[in-house]
């Protein structure tokens, strides 16, 4: 089932996903302070590589601290106040209450990433089914029981929705059910390493105050108290004391995650090695340099832009279908006659690129003054509209017709050939300098935090110990 990202839809699965977040959670009702400042992530730093066989995910899983992981397992937030400490750092408590209001920040994190990012979603459905993982019974009934709610509210704009897109509320209720599945996976992943993260986070604020980053980060709190946003904050009833704590350790935390990184070092003869380890991943076939003008006439919805259909349909809510078809054609018709208009100048010699830069419905193309210019295509990755029409073009040709996809018409120019091969090192190296240092920066904090870990005196509160006492006692129960 795919994950439908319409606004209207969106606006009900928002409240049903912040539902879930809280009824996951505690059924008790919990005081938590919260604040805008989002936590230094570093227990995991991963980096896209070339090939697989050029590098891999640096994570900390040979780094987790046993006592750590234990501590996690146990940890209700329902049943325990914030003051309650979970362990120190070098003397420096960790509590209940900071992490509730990291896990509730992420979570809004994960929220509006869901809401706006359909394929992310489905990619943790996919992943959820895979791993056998599901929502209970009670977890479905309320997400549909807010999901309704939010849709009473709304005056019935999801219906409204559903009704223009043909689709039933039972597509709805997927939809529903397949976004809280998302944030239930993506909350997981966090919990697993959450308590890492706010170890971590004090091991790098007492290496920076070492360092002496200590006024300069309380300098970027001065700076912040003279932004309206910081009074708006404050008004809103967020805790000021907390809130300049934040702010101060996040400033800690990443100028010593920025000293740490700056001992990361990229060599030339790095870069030659990954080039010829992946010297298959830089073949090429044919090139061709192209350059395009674009009138838009959508036929389908998508990310970057809603149908003819839709726009019209939006500019008039009322008009009806056989009205609405007609209203389609005759756009449809206009956006045409100008396409070919532009194909008639520029066949007759016009500047094309001129052309391109006055008259494109591209509009970064437009803004960028490129002159329509896409650079060069492997012609095996082109759109099948494009591919077969456009190789029997030489360099400096234009296709004499409009070639049209469901993004509307357009008019292309052949403005270079090359034949296939291999990039050269010349024009990829850059590209791997900057994978390179990517990874060898994330080993560099990966090592530092793995050698910190291990010197710092990191225990469990009392209480805490005899949690993870009593856990392991269970556990090992008949």
């Amino acid at each position: 089932m795919k994950i439908n990202s319409a606004p209207h839809v969106v606006i009900a699965l928002s409240f049903s996903v912040m539902l879930l977040s809280s009824c996951s959670k505690t059924d008790e009702k919990v005081d938590t302070t919260k604040t805008t400042t989002a936590t230094t992530t570093t227990t995991t730093t991963t980096t896209s590589a070339p090939d697989a066989k050029a590098g891999k995910e640096q994570d900390l899983p040979d780094g987790l601290l046993p006592q750590i992981e234990a501590a996690r397992k146990v940890i209700k937030l329902g049943k325990m106040p914030d003051s309650d400490v979970i362990c120190t750092v070098a003397g420096t408590p960790i509590t209940i209450g900071q992490y509730r209001k990291t896990l509730l920040g992420q979570e809004e994190q994960i929220q509006a990433s869901l809401s706006s990012n359909k394929e992310a979603a489905e990619q943790l459905v996919a992943q959820a089914k895979k791993e056998g993982l599901s929502l209970t019974a009670d977890e479905k009934k309320r997400l549909l029981e807010t999901a309704q709610k939010a849709e009473n509210a709304s005056g019935g704009i999801v219906k409204k929705h559903l009704e223009q897109a043909h689709e039933t509320a039972e597509h709805f209720n997927q939809y529903v059910l397949d976004l809280g599945l998302a944030f239930k996976v993506s909350t997981a992943k966090i919990e697993e390493t959450l308590l890492h993260q706010l170890v971590d986070r004090e091991i790098l604020c007492g290496a920076a105050r070492t360092k002496g980053y200590g006024p300069a980060a309380y300098n970027v709190y001065i700076d912040a108290k003279k932004n309206k946003a910081f009074d708006k904050m404050i008004a809103e009833g967020m805790n000021k004391d907390q809130l300049r704590d934040d702010i101060v350790q996040g400033e800690l935390v990443k100028r010593m995650i920025e000293s740490i990184r700056k001992s990361a070092t990229v060599s030339e003869a790095d870069i030659q090695k990954l080039y010829d380890q992946n010297k298959e991943k830089f073949k090429h076939g044919d090139l061709i340099k192209l350059s395009q003008i674009v009138i838009a006439a959508p036929s389908k919805d998508s990310p970057q832009q809603p149908s003819m259909r839709t726009q019209l349909k939006q500019q008039e809510p009322k008009i009806s279908n056989a009205d609405l078809d007609k209203k389609v054609k005759i756009v449809e018709q206009q956006q045409h006659q100008k396409a070919q208009e532009l194909l008639d100048k520029a066949l007759k010699g016009a500047d094309f690129a001129k052309l391109a830069n006055e008259s494109t419905d591209d509009i970064a193309s437009r803004a960028a003054k490129i002159g329509g210019d896409m650079g060069y295509q492997d012609k095996s990755h082109m759109l099948k509209e494009f591919a077969a029409k456009v190789d029997t073009l030489k360099a400096g040709q234009i296709y004499p017709s409009l070639i049209t996809s469901e993004f509307g018409y357009h008019i292309i120019k052949v403005t270079d050939r090359k034949p296939g091969g291999v990039q050269p090192l010349s024009e990829v190296k850059e590209d791997l300098r900057a994978y390179l240092k990517q990874s060898a920066e994330a080993k560099a904090l990966h090592d530092w935090l793995i050698e910190k870990r291990k010197a710092t005196d990191i225990r469990l509160s009392p209480e805490f110990q005899a949690l993870v006492n009593a856990n392991k006692s269970q556990t090992k129960a008949p």
